[in-house]
């Protein structure tokens, strides 16, 4: 993942709207485990409960809450209250796709168990396995079939495109000249990134040597790539690296442990296939 998307990614658990998403799918899931019998008319309004939705929403308006806001906020937390349990009770939440997501985010969050560090054996033998992540382009050569967004429209899908333009000895013939030629030779990164964008860059980065892909969108439209050579500096040295390594490493490690966590889980249950096919 490009580190600008790491930054993103960290910036959004910081959003109120994400805590209230997440938030949503802990009440249903803790209402389920450890919540009132489904007969019970009874809501328990404690002293905890009480400084709890005050605190709460007092976060969301980012300041204090005169009396009025907080008896408010209580009444507000009541009314949802009773017509949360009515969505139970029908069964609501069973068939809402938007529900079923917020729990199931929720359910990551409860079963990752984060690790925070590593030892600088573990980054090595990382860096070592992923070497080439690490690497910068220094030229490409390429050719292009070029769409502008318009042309786009008229070519049908995006794969279909692409399977044609594999079958094709020229290629070229199906997209819109090229100001510059359709055969681009070493040309830098820092031309690729200043011609094209980011995105291109960042896909010519990952892709295959020899074969039809994309299509990439760029400032100018679309464009379906085929790498003939290349050239990628060496990585930076490792102490250089080890904040972007360490980063790599801990997210890699924990999606691991989250999965396991969940094959766990999946030997609890017994899969029925109805119709195998």
């Amino acid at each position: 993942m490009p580190e600008n998307g790491k930054y993103r990614i960290a910036g959004l658990f910081r959003e109120p709207l994400l805590h209230f998403i997440l938030l949503g799918g802990l009440i249903v899931l803790a209402y389920r485990l450890l919540g009132p019998d489904a007969n019970s008319d009874a809501i328990v309004v404690d002293d905890v409960l009480r400084k709890a939705v005050i605190a709460e929403q007092s976060t969301v308006l980012r300041r204090p809450l005169s009396r009025i806001e907080e008896k408010h906020a209580l009444e507000t937390y009541l009314r949802n209250e009773v017509l949360f349990r009515e969505a139970i009770a029908l069964g609501l939440d069973r068939n809402d796709p938007i529900l079923r997501e917020r729990m199931v985010a929720s359910m990551r969050i409860l079963l990752s168990k984060d690790i925070q560090d590593a030892s600088d054996e573990e980054l090595s033998a990382f860096f070592e396995k992923y070497r080439d992540r690490y690497r910068r382009l220094e030229w490409v050569s390429f050719d292009q079939v070029f769409f502008p967004p318009e042309a786009m429209c008229g070519i049908g899908r995006p794969d279909s495109a692409l399977l044609l333009i594999r079958s094709l000895p020229d290629p070229q013939i199906l997209g819109i000249p090229w100001p510059n030629g359709l055969l681009t030779q070493k040309i830098s990164r820092f031309d690729v990134q200043r011609m094209y964008g980011a995105a291109m860059l960042t896909a010519i980065e990952s892709m295959e040597n020899g074969s039809w892909q994309g299509p990439v969108g760029s400032r100018h439209g679309f464009h379906y790539i085929r790498i003939t050579d290349r050239k990628f500096s060496e990585p930076l040295p490792f102490d250089d690296l080890r904040p972007v390594l360490l980063k790599d490493y801990l997210s890699q490690r924990n999606e691991l442990r989250l999965n396991k966590a969940i094959d766990s889980l999946l030997t609890k249950y017994r899969i029925v296939y109805a119709n195998p096919g």
